[in-house]
């Protein structure tokens, strides 16, 4: 929910984050509506070890390829999300920031 209120540009935010909001019940519905199905087909312990299996795929995902957001303006998010080269010019940790205007 952090996330997708963070990456959206001030134009699109409360547009696209509605529809990340809808994006995120359906994934949950997709989950949960073939539980007992699948539990019927197989054991219930083998239905929780493929979500286990799909949760651990999921985290190697977030851990790869999404990006750390913490301590960064939602301008620099937008940069980060725009272009990798660009990003790395606009690129400012939170202590610099609060060097840069204790100087002032």
């Amino acid at each position: 929910w952090v996330l997708s209120s963070e990456i959206f540009p001030l134009r699109l935010r409360v547009h696209a984050s509605a529809l990340a909001a809808v994006g995120s019940r359906v994934s949950n519905g997709v989950v949960a509506m073939p539980f007992l199905a699948v539990s019927n087909a197989i054991t219930v312990g083998g239905t929780f070890f493929v979500f286990a299996v799909i949760s651990a795929l999921s985290v190697a995902f977030v851990l790869t390829c999404v990006p750390e957001t913490k301590g960064k303006s939602l301008e620099q998010i937008e940069k980060l999300f725009q272009s990798d080269k660009e990003w790395q010019r606009w690129e400012v940790e939170l202590g610099d920031a609060e060097r840069l205007v204790l100087k002032e």
